[in-house]
């Protein structure tokens, strides 16, 4: 069935209604003229009913069709959510209510936002956008509620400002601490998939399904809360696991447990200072690391292999990642490299990392180049689930729990070892 729209609902009601007039004209045409008695008045009585069940059909597939269209229309993610973030919109908020006002602006731009529940969502809010990228959008509306926006995964995480800052150090510490436990659990845990969260949910059961499906034990509860209906794109675990706990001011922590590894629940741990790495083009490697170090004096930033590393404090890297987030969104909708646009079929992959890397290189229409030394490592075989990525991406994850990292560049894909 073809989605529905609103005039199409509106549409339908009223014809209804047009029905429904129709039949009481005719009963009251008959009364006056003394003729409705009998049979006839019984027919009369039984087009009433048959209006009412029409109505509740109608409403019933209406209502089919407009769950089916969302769920067709849900939050974009990877490429499509990068272009989304770079298109300009204008926007108006007088006296607006925080929370309801980002619910409403993630369903018309089809992106993910969670709101903090340390951040009041009936703060009233002042904005005015005009022609302005999307991305850049939320950094101010965010700004204005003195608050910070964090992306986990393609999620924009919209919180308190030093607690965003200091998320941005804690994820990359935590994510660093999954690659080193035993490849079953860090499977597990960095498996992805879509998160619906019902209205009126409860962290803690939420928090309690996650444990049951890793089949983990947890020392430490979450406090009450309740949650309002939230649909989110697909995420790996550890990061629900986060969303789950870190409003609490909590934290999560792998400790050995009595038939096996399990989680505790601490106290959110304070970074003196972090790490933020950025994988760039190596023509724009260089350009971009002297635009950085110009702007950015106090934050330590080197080449490392074909990333950009930068050092500092959690502040520090998160005015650092702000201000790159904000070269990227200003760059137009479709612009790049058009082949690195190029989107796989969803679903699982399973092969050799040599036979995968092929693959991606001869969608992106370059060289594959590596060390014969390196065979050993490559005919390692891979199972992940995707989910619309960009074949560079999908290289980007095949190769993150391992010893290799990979160059991109017009000609060719080279793949080296990580400690080169």
């Amino acid at each position: 069935m073809n989605p529905v729209t609103w005039r199409d609902s509106h549409l339908a009601f009223q014809m209804v209604a047009d029905m429904t007039i129709a039949v009481e004209d005719i009963k009251r045409a008959g009364e006056r003229a003394g003729t409705v008695r009998g049979e006839r008045k019984g027919n009369c009585l039984r087009a009433s009913c048959w209006i009412c069940v029409m109505a509740l059909i109608i409403s019933n597939t209406l209502t089919t069709d407009v769950v089916a269209q969302q769920a067709r229309t849900g939050p974009f993610s990877g490429k499509d959510l990068q272009e989304q973030l770079k298109r300009p919109i204008t926007l108006s908020w007088s006296s607006a209510e925080l929370g309801n006002s980002l619910r409403n602006l993630a369903n018309t731009r089809r992106i993910a936002i969670f709101l903090d529940r340390r951040v009041d969502p009936n703060r009233p809010v002042e904005f005015t956008a005009e022609n302005v990228p999307l991305g850049e959008v939320l950094y101010q509306i965010a700004e204005q509620a003195d608050c910070g926006v964090y992306w986990m995964g393609d999620v924009a995480w919209i919180g308190p400002l030093q607690q965003v800052a200091e998320l941005g150090v804690v994820h990359t510490q935590l994510l660093e601490q999954v690659n080193q436990l035993e490849e079953n659990l860090r499977r597990r845990l960095l498996s992805s998939r879509a998160w619906s969260i019902p209205r009126l949910s409860h962290p803690g059961e939420l928090l309690q399904r996650e444990l049951e499906e890793l089949d983990m034990p947890c020392d430490g509860d979450l406090p009450h809360d309740v949650w309002a209906d939230t649909t989110l794109p697909p995420m790996r675990v550890v990061e629900r696991l986060i969303m789950l706990v870190y409003g609490f001011d909590l934290w999560i922590e792998f400790a050995e447990a009595q038939n096996g590894p399990g989680l505790r629940l601490a106290r959110v741990p304070s970074p003196a200072e972090g790490e933020l790495r950025y994988r760039v083009a190596t023509r724009n490697r260089r350009s971009t690391m002297e635009q950085l170090a110009g702007r950015f004096p106090d934050v330590s930033i080197v080449e490392r292999g074909n990333m950009l590393v930068a050092r500092g404090s959690a502040m520090q890297l998160y005015e650092l990642r702000k201000y790159y987030d904000s070269l990227q969104f200003a760059s137009s909708p479709g612009a790049g490299n058009p082949r690195q646009g190029t989107l796989i079929v969803s679903g699982r992959i399973a092969n050799s990392l040599e036979n995968i890397l092929k693959a991606a290189a001869d969608k992106l229409q370059v060289e594959l180049q590596y060390d014969p030394a390196l065979r050993e490592a490559l005919i390692e075989r891979v199972d992940i689930t995707v989910s619309g990525v960009t074949w560079e991406e999908l290289v980007d994850r095949v190769l993150r729990n391992t010893e290799l990292e990979y160059e991109l560049d017009d000609d060719r894909l080279l793949i080296r070892d990580r400690d080169r």
